[in-house]
């Protein structure tokens, strides 16, 4: 999940002054947890993909791509 985070703040080059870190990691994260209750699981790197894309209308289809790739353990 880390390593998600981490690949989508570098592949966006999100300006982190404007809004911390922290803030940016507990929004998907609390997206993520949603998306997981629904399915009745635990969170996934899955689940932190498709809430980073439900934030983040601006990310191409190659760049979902890769952050799923990252997600399944691909890259």
């Amino acid at each position: 999940i880390k390593e998600v985070m981490r690949s989508y703040i570098k592949l966006t080059g999100k300006d982190l002054s404007e809004e911390s870190y922290r803030s940016l990691e507990l929004s998907i994260l609390r997206i993520a947890y949603a998306l997981a209750k629904l399915s009745k699981s635990n969170v996934t790197p899955i689940h932190v993909v498709k809430a980073i894309q439900l934030k983040d209308n601006t990310l191409t289809t190659e760049q979902i791509k890769y952050l799923t790739a990252i997600a399944k353990g691909l890259i």
